[in-house]
């Protein structure tokens, strides 16, 4: 008689391929830290940029004169 090979996966191959899953996650994790730290830094610098622009916008509009601060 002819005995069936069982078509499932054992327990090794599951622990086997999480594993993987776990490593792949943990060295991808860093990489976007580091990603979503420069995303803000761009914008804070973007932003510092434009308050700047509007200084000068105000100051060429006002005589050289900057907004007053209350």
């Amino acid at each position: 008689m002819l005995r069936r090979r069982s078509t499932a996966f054992t327990m090794l191959e599951i622990l086997v391929v999480s594993a993987i899953i776990l490593l792949i996650a943990g060295m991808t994790t860093p990489a976007l830290r580091s990603a979503r730290a420069s995303a803000r830094r761009t914008q804070c610098m973007s932003n510092l940029r434009q308050w700047a622009l509007m200084d000068r916008l105000y100051m060429n509009d006002h005589k050289g004169m900057l907004p007053r601060s209350y």
